[in-house]
């Protein structure tokens, strides 16, 4: 930052061309030093996931390849412990989901 050319910005007279000039000078900047990130949307994700599970299975992930890279039995025991919790945290939380699902359909029907 200290080495960007600010001096440049106060060339322009008017002030949407100074604002022009510091948002392009700043933005090269940024795109010069920051890496872009790309990441997944998802737009039609299983109404019971959530980010506890997500971070869970990219634990899962990321276990998984450093056990296929090292080939070590802690890192597979890891692994398959990770495994195991991402699984149950998937069954119990779709089965939460469903059963909130039926006693709200229940309650509904003993209303009307």
């Amino acid at each position: 930052m200290e080495c960007a050319p600010c001096p440049v910005i106060e060339t322009f007279d008017n002030i949407d061309d100074m604002t022009w000039a510091w948002k392009t000078v700043h933005e090269n900047i940024l795109n010069e030093h920051l890496s872009e990130r790309i990441a997944k949307v998802r737009s039609n994700s299983l109404p019971w996931m959530n980010s506890h599970i997500r971070k869970t299975m990219k634990r899962r992930f990321k276990t998984l390849n450093l056990a296929k890279e090292t080939g070590t039995k802690k890192s597979w025991d890891e692994y398959q412990n990770l495994r195991n919790e991402v699984t149950y945290l998937l069954r119990t939380a779709e089965a939460n989901y469903w059963k909130e699902k039926f006693e709200l359909l229940e309650a509904g029907r003993k209303i009307n």
